[in-house]
């Protein structure tokens, strides 16, 4: 039986992960027994070939045989250093967007309107007539093929909302989403913040009845759902358009008046324990507890996210008490986004919206900061085997970047878009010529409030997995080319018009 040969290279800013396999090993668990690796790695890596338009598989034994100790040279933090705090990268793009966008919206445009959206948004918050305040300056642009009507406007409690009128839709919708997830998990309560997406469906002072939500939902041929993740939680549902405002009045007293009953919480901390169960062996979440070993104790990216039995532990019905004080932290107006579609009009939608979602308390929010770095300096370098149940070969590069504002402007987008690409004289491209790898994706992976991290991911070929080496080097080497060549204004352009 052949194992896994995986490792995840640290350096100051980079990650790399390599995960291979091509038989079924012994289990790695982060909250249980297992096994796992940490071997310490040189700090720089050496790639002295580079990958051009013109490469040829015979590129492959010229890299490999001038590793030297795994890529001493080459820095990863070449490729960080270009998208980091108006980076290299940053200007291109940003110079690149204003020469091509002045026909549609000019660059500048943009960022005057970002600035006025915090300007409005803040003036919101201070706000005390009650009347709603549409913030023209945050009106989306519509394609000239999108018929519906939107419109942005803040509530007098300071809950933002954007409405979408569709006479057409047969299904009317609601999204809510709330700035907290897991990462703001308190430390000794791992898996609260998905406990609070459980527990809030079960009754409201409005409507006790913990099945009421649903029931209405479900006869009037809707669904409905919500989901957490480690800055957001986000509650949804459709209905059938004529049923809309009954659900959104349902929908809304979530977050006014919640029960919270305490005879439902063993009954949830149990539904709870059993997602946690099901998805116990999948490869991902196997992997990603393992990581989380290696993590500063007190970064959020280190925190057991879904929660079980033990961490949601319920002595003398404290853990009711640790949810109400969570939701009083957390569920404000202000920390709240809304989006409303239906058939009526703005006009009547708004109608609607306001003294539903007017009642929502708001207070100020604050997230702890993030006091400690992802990896401490010591670990780095570093390489971790893990060993999986199924049979996996793939290499995972991640690299730690700093937190993207640039959404606009989508940096990490653009480096996924060079790194990925599948064309010609690609490092896919070279990888397939040789028989090593299937495919290649890359892009933003886990992020957190401060910071984001960056994968590029290779699925490999059993020949593949016996050569490693030489895909480190091959791998650094094209970064290193896309961070010397790679930033050019018609790339951006190809990228921009397959958006």
């Amino acid at each position: 039986m052949t194992l896994l040969s995986a490792s995840i290279r640290f350096t100051a800013k980079t990650v790399f992960l390599g995960l291979t396999l091509v038989g079924i090993g012994q289990p790695v668990m982060a909250q249980g027994a297992g096994k796992h690796e940490l071997d310490q790695m040189p700090s720089k890596k050496e790639a002295s070939a580079s990958i051009n338009e013109t490469v040829s598989p015979e590129a492959v034994t010229v890299a490999a045989s001038e590793v030297k100790g795994r890529l001493d040279k080459i820095e990863p933090t070449d490729l960080t250093e270009k998208v980091a705090e108006e980076s290299a990268v940053g200007k291109a793009i940003e110079k690149t967007v204003t020469q091509k966008a002045m026909a549609q919206k000019d660059i500048a445009q943009e960022e005057i309107a970002q600035e006025e959206i915090a300007k409005d948004i803040s003036g919101a918050l201070g706000l005390q007539e009650q009347t709603d305040h549409t913030i023209k300056s945050l009106q989306p642009e519509r394609s000239p093929n999108d018929e519906r009507e939107v419109e942005y406007f803040v509530l007098p409690n300071n809950l933002p909302v954007l409405l979408i009128s569709d006479p057409d839709t047969e299904k009317a919708s609601a999204a809510l989403d709330v700035n907290v997830g897991s990462g703001d998990d308190p430390l000794d309560r791992a898996g609260l913040a998905h406990f609070l997406e459980h527990m809030l469906f079960l009754g409201t002072q409005k409507y006790p009845d913990a099945e009421a939500y649903q029931a209405y939902i479900k006869q009037h041929g809707g669904s409905h759902n919500a989901y957490t993740s480690i800055n957001h939680t986000n509650y949804f549902f459709e209905v059938g358009a004529e049923h809309l405002s009954g659900a959104l009045d349902r929908f809304a007293q979530f977050f006014i008046h919640p029960l919270f009953n305490e005879e439902y919480v063993d009954r949830e901390r149990n539904a709870v324990h059993s997602e946690f169960r099901s998805k116990f062996s999948t490869e991902y979440r196997r992997q990603e507890d393992v990581l989380r070993q290696f993590a500063s104790p007190q970064h959020p990216l280190a925190r057991f996210r879904t929660g079980n039995l033990d961490t949601l532990h319920n002595k003398n019905g404290e853990l009711r008490r640790a949810l109400i004080d969570f939701y009083q932290d957390y569920y404000a107006a202000s920390n709240m986004r809304l989006v409303v579609q239906g058939k009526e009009s703005l006009a009547e939608l708004k109608k609607m919206v306001r003294p539903l979602f007017g009642g929502v308390k708001d207070f100020e929010v604050k997230h702890p900061p993030v006091q400690e770095p992802l990896y401490s300096d010591n670990l780095l370098p570093a390489s971790v085997s893990i060993v999986p149940y199924s049979e996996v070969r793939q290499v995972q590069y991640r690299f730690l970047m700093p937190k993207n504002m640039q959404w606009l402007k989508k940096p990490l987008g653009y480096l996924g878009f060079l790194l990925g690409h599948e064309g010609e004289g690609s490092l896919l491209w070279l990888l397939h010529q040789q028989g090593w790898a299937s495919t290649l994706s890359a892009g933003r992976a886990e992020g957190w409030r401060d910071g984001d991290t960056f994968a590029v991911s290779i699925n490999l070929s059993p020949e593949g997995l016996q050569n490693i080496d030489q895909i480190d080097a091959l791998m650094f080497a094209y970064i290193k080319q896309v961070a010397t060549q790679g930033i050019e204004s018609w790339r951006f352009d190809e990228l921009k018009t397959l958006g």
